[in-house]
């Protein structure tokens, strides 16, 4: 009934047996959650911001913690790793996990256009990128 945010993974059974986050705005998200489904990852958490400024810190920092296993998180955007939030998050978010915990990107390269002007090969880099984000 109101605005969050951070949404958190509200479909884990097991906390304990997530050790590997992702973290994600925007439309890829479903493009990942249908991938989990469909391969029956269970390991994986799949988090949402839907804000980032002001940058809700304490929120991130408060789902992290839930999942003490996690070793690897992995920030995931369709846009070239030159666009988008990346740039914007990276530090952010390595302030906010443990000194232990790998952060990671899972995305298209840099490139100068925000499209890659092929329909074919942008599914095919859309599929990449998802397939990314698991391993």
């Amino acid at each position: 009934g109101k605005f969050e945010e951070v949404l958190d993974d509200n479909s884990i059974g097991k906390i304990g047996a997530i050790n590997h986050l992702i973290l994600t705005s925007g439309k890829v998200y479903y493009d990942l959650l249908k991938y989990r489904d469909e391969n029956k990852i269970t390991n994986t958490a799949i988090i949402r911001l839907e804000q980032f400024y002001p940058y809700p810190s304490k929120k991130i920092r408060n789902i992290v913690e839930k999942y003490s296993a996690v070793k690897k998180v992995r920030w995931v955007q369709e846009e070239p790793k030159n666009m988008g939030a990346w740039n914007f998050l990276f530090h952010r978010l390595r302030n906010d996990l443990p000194k232990d915990c790998d952060l990671d990107y899972a995305g298209r390269p840099e490139s100068a256009s925000p499209a890659m002007g092929s329909y074919k090969i942008s599914i095919q880099q859309q599929k990449k990128l998802v397939k990314d984000a698991f391993v």
